[in-house]
């Protein structure tokens, strides 16, 4: 395991002499950093909301409604966002399995790349299934549609 260091774009990698870096190393570094601070806000978000909700319902504030509607609305988002890197995963999965087929000289590495296709396939399907399954919670806005939901709930 090598251990990073980063003193003023100069790389200093434990065991090894320093490595200066160029402009590109910085987005490529910030890119998946900034992606990771996104994904993990997006996930912690909706559970700090939930026990912002638990306190003030249990300390009877008037503002509990409030920020339980706001944290159903965290919950949407983040299985949106859950499904959205499902579905691009899967696809990697899928591109790095045909990636591997093709350009791998041994026969044993090229079909071990080919398991990858149905895991990336399935990743694909759940992350859709998570998107559709979102897209029911939501409330609808069309009047005809809730008025359907009424009529039905009523036995009519």
């Amino acid at each position: 395991m090598l251990v990073w260091i980063e003193l003023r774009c100069k790389r200093y990698v434990y065991g090894s002499d320093y490595i200066s870096c160029s402009k590109g190393h910085v987005a490529v570094t910030t890119f998946p950093t900034i992606i990771a601070v996104i994904l993990i806000a997006a996930v912690m978000l909706p559970l700090f909301l939930f026990l912002v909700f638990a306190a003030a319902d249990a300390l009877g504030l008037s503002f509990a409604d409030r920020v339980l509607d706001v944290a159903v609305r965290a919950m949407i988002f983040e299985f949106a966002i859950g499904s959205v890197v499902n579905v691009v995963g899967g696809f990697a999965m899928v591109a790095l399995a045909i990636w591997g087929s093709l350009h791998f000289p041994e026969m044993a590495h090229r079909l071990l790349s080919l398991i990858l296709i149905p895991f990336g396939l399935w990743r694909v399907w759940r992350g859709v299934v998570i998107w559709i399954s979102g897209d029911r919670t939501q409330p609808s806005s069309d009047p005809a549609k809730k008025q359907a939901k009424r009529s039905d709930r009523s036995g009519s």
